[in-house]
């Protein structure tokens, strides 16, 4: 009896021959799955069953599929499978912050690209992604934001949209506090809220002095409609014109590091008269001081070294410049570290190994070109060994420009 061929991964020889013989090739096939959510996508209007209308006014925003959602949003997916009411009648309720970027929501939901097309787009999906807990959408719009380049107004919105995140509302407010004066000439300053303005005011590290700050406090409640009424003279003391500044505000405002002028040309227009006298009457010495805060910018002085020319701002309260790199009382001018100082060889050079023959004066001989330092055995023309100490001076001392007010009044012309 003749026994049938059999290969080496126990099959009949006579199985491949017959494959083989067909023509047929074994390959591996899938369903296109972004096609089908394209095809979802496109006739959600027909087939979806649940639908999203605005908080305020009850308009519908979008509909989507209850499979998709609950495939990308975890809160969705427990809201749709408990007793709630968006449960009952398929209809969710979407924050009126959320509902101009929600048809973008849904588009990205459904595996399709989305064109985010400003900065604070991409906040807005940043806080629907943490609140529906979307991991996909928060990775990609955490990518987004970092990739961007920061400025003082879309800080300001980071730290006052986004203090959930902790990684970036440390950098948001350290951004704010090296830069105000950008913040308070953005278009961003008017339209923060009063915490995100007091928590600015709380802080030690703001680069700003008292003066600027009250200033820029004075044109945020005057951008704010609902803080912009004008007192006429009352019974409190208020003058004509006074912008009415929140009582919480004025108390983070440092009064007692103003100088009676600083006083006089910043708070005397926008506070009231009796609060302006006490305050003035406080700066001067005549009356104690209720509290003592620390300064948030002190005056700094330049200066200048005398051995490798390097020019710094100090702002310690001596007003004398360390010489350790990284010093806290020192600022550089481009903001970064402190250089260390010229480099230098305390000893001199000698030639130990020196040719008879050529008396040290052949080109070629490399015996008399082995001069070395007698400090550290270092070639001739090696970085120097040790670091020679800055030699401060000040630049512009006798001038004292830090020290003077600037005056706004114009000089007197003569007849």
């Amino acid at each position: 009896m003749a026994s049938a061929a059999v290969n080496s991964d126990g099959g009949d020889a006579g199985d491949e021959e017959e494959e083989s013989e067909t023509g047929f090739r074994c390959r591996a096939v899938a369903s296109d799955v972004p096609k089908l959510l394209q095809k979802l996508y496109e006739d959600r209007h027909l087939t979806g069953e649940l639908h999203f209308v605005r908080e305020d006014n009850g308009s519908e925003v979008d509909v989507a599929h209850l499979a998709v959602l609950q495939l990308q949003s975890p809160v969705l997916k427990a809201m749709l499978r408990s007793d709630m009411q968006e449960a009952k009648t398929h209809c969710v309720q979407v924050q009126t912050e959320f509902a101009d970027v929600w048809p973008n929501i849904i588009r990205f939901w459904y595996g399709l690209p989305v064109h985010v097309s400003s900065f604070e787009t991409a906040v807005t999906l940043r806080r629907v992604a943490q609140y529906y807990e979307s991991d996909e959408l928060k990775a990609i719009t955490v990518d987004l934001l970092m990739a961007a380049r920061p400025s003082a107004a879309r800080m300001a919105l980071v730290a006052e949209s986004l203090s959930f995140e902790a990684e970036f509302a440390d950098r948001a407010w350290s951004y704010l506090e090296a830069h105000p004066r950008e913040l308070f000439a953005s278009s961003a300053w008017p339209r923060l809220s009063e915490a995100t303005v007091a928590e600015l005011l709380r802080r030690d590290g703001v680069r700003c002095r008292e003066p600027g700050l009250l200033r820029a406090l004075a044109r945020w409640a005057r951008a704010r409609r609902d803080n912009t009424p004008e007192t006429g003279a009352s019974g409190d003391g208020s003058r004509p014109g006074v912008v009415v500044l929140p009582e919480a505000l004025l108390q983070l405002v440092r009064f007692e590091n103003m100088s009676p002028s600083e006083l006089r040309s910043a708070a005397k227009p926008v506070l009231p008269a009796e609060r302006y006298i006490e305050l003035l009457e406080e700066v001067s010495g005549a009356t104690p001081s209720r509290q003592k805060r620390s300064v948030r910018e002190r005056p700094m002085r330049p200066f200048r070294c005398n051995v490798c020319g390097i020019e710094v701002f100090v702002t310690t309260e001596s007003g004398v410049p360390g010489d350790a790199a990284g010093d806290g009382g020192i600022v550089t001018a481009d903001g970064g570290p402190l250089p260390e100082c010229r480099r230098y060889h305390p000893g001199f050079t000698w030639n130990a190994l020196a040719c008879a023959d050529h008396k040290g004066k052949c080109s070629t001989c490399k015996r008399c070109n082995s001069a070395r330092w007698t400090c550290c055995q270092m070639a001739e023309g090696s970085i120097g060994c040790r670091r020679r100490p800055h030699e401060w001076h000040e630049v512009g001392g006798a001038q004292r420009w830090w020290d003077t007010a600037v005056s706004s009044k114009r000089p007197r012309l003569s007849k």
